[in-house]
């Protein structure tokens, strides 16, 4: 078990110190962290940040075998 800092686990996450506290407070889905008894500060098991993670992959249209469509707006069809 590797433990980390509010900043690590913000760089992992690519956000800033300040957002992961405010979507702490808010409630929003954050990886699960632990708190040493008498202890202020958030510790953060980055082996479990990373399986946190991993769940929240997405899979392109090219994983799926779907064609790709264009970008903007459908052009009018020729006649």
């Amino acid at each position: 078990m590797r433990l980390g800092s509010d900043q690590d686990v913000a760089a992992i996450l690519g956000i800033s110190h300040d957002r992961l506290k405010a979507r702490i407070s808010a409630g929003a889905p954050v990886p699960p962290f632990m708190r040493a008894p008498g202890s202020k500060y958030r510790r953060w098991d980055l082996d479990a940040v990373a399986a946190w993670l991993v769940q929240y992959t997405v899979r392109g249209t090219a994983d799926q075998g779907l064609p790709r469509r264009g970008r903007g707006r459908p052009r009018k069809a020729k006649k």
